[in-house]
């Protein structure tokens, strides 16, 4: 779906930009989001996060970042929380066309998950904090990331991330709103319209 929004877009058509541009960009990337598969119940939702740092040169894209899910705890907590992570190392085309960034990355991490064993001990009441033996399980998984982002200025950027690690734990996946921060395109000279862009971002 990310890749007919892309083509439709018409961003396939910078790919000789791309090529031509031999500059090295790099790109911090933050998000918080809602994702699912962690050690739960069946179609329970957590919430879910990011932050990557990327190195870009041309269409090719290196990226080390971490992932995960845990879930969301309103009345009384339980000590430790579920939840599913990754450390990801992953490999990318990127796609530009003027403001509008997208890539697709996928790769390896090792992956750890979090889960509940027997009960051990409460503090009672409603908003008390019950505390289990914590189990945890390592194993490789293999991530997938779709990124496409507005990047109205040279070194912050505004957009969406989709993703998912495929493993023998418990695949996970979600979605993510993310800021980008870094060297990310090339600066527009004399932008008319920079003053309104900056406003723009700062209300996202």
């Amino acid at each position: 779906i990310l890749f007919s929004l892309m083509i439709n877009a018409g961003l396939v058509k910078s790919q000789d930009t791309l090529k031509t541009d031999k500059k090295l960009y790099y790109r911090l990337t933050m998000g918080v989001g809602i994702g699912s598969g962690y050690p739960l119940q069946e179609d329970d939702y957590g919430i879910g996060g990011n932050i990557e740092f990327a190195l870009q040169k041309q269409k090719a894209v290196y990226s080390l970042g971490i992932s995960g899910v845990q879930e969301f705890q309103i009345l009384g907590v339980s000590h430790p929380a579920k939840s599913i992570g990754s450390i990801d190392l992953t490999y990318g085309k990127a796609l530009k066309r003027k403001s509008l960034y997208a890539s697709l990355s996928a790769g390896a991490g090792w992956v750890t998950s979090v889960q509940r064993g027997k009960f051990l001990s409460s503090d009672g009441g409603w908003f008390g904090t019950d505390y289990y033996e914590k189990i945890t399980h390592q194993t490789i998984g293999f991530p997938i990331s779709a990124k496409i982002f507005w990047v109205p200025l040279s070194f912050t950027g505004v957009g969406l991330e989709l993703y998912a690690n495929i493993n023998s734990l418990h695949t996970f996946y979600g979605i993510n709103i993310c800021r980008q921060f870094g060297k990310l395109r090339p600066a527009i000279k004399k932008d008319k319209n920079l003053a309104a862009k900056i406003l723009l971002l700062l209300l996202l």
